[in-house]
């Protein structure tokens, strides 16, 4: 009989700090934490967030920036046009949107 080897209590994984090991019967799986984004052996955060909204697919557009999070001006915000860009980045797809509705941040 085989004896499976723990990767992540090993510390053999390979998983990025920002993800979590899950041992499976001889091997192993990395996720990125929520926040991060990638494979689990290389997760970044995304510089895009939607926030303020009533679920993940809406809210108000945030980009990260010196590692801080800011507000865009919605001045020159083209509805369709941009909101499209965001949220392709987000890997939703296009852009439904029809007002802006989130507050200020």
């Amino acid at each position: 009989c085989e004896t499976d080897i723990n990767e992540c209590t090993e510390h053999t994984d390979g998983c990025h700090v920002e993800a979590t090991c899950t041992n499976t019967i001889g091997s192993y799986v990395c996720v990125c934490k929520a926040g991060w984004t990638g494979d689990g052996r290389a997760c970044r955060r995304p510089g895009i967030r939607l926030v303020g909204g009533t679920d993940s697919l809406n809210g108000r557009v945030e980009l990260l920036f010196d590692d801080k999070w800011g507000t865009i001006c919605n001045l020159w915000w083209n509805r369709v046009k941009e909101s499209s860009v965001a949220c392709r980045s987000l890997g939703l797809g296009i852009s439904t949107q029809k007002s802006v509705s989130f507050g200020a941040g």
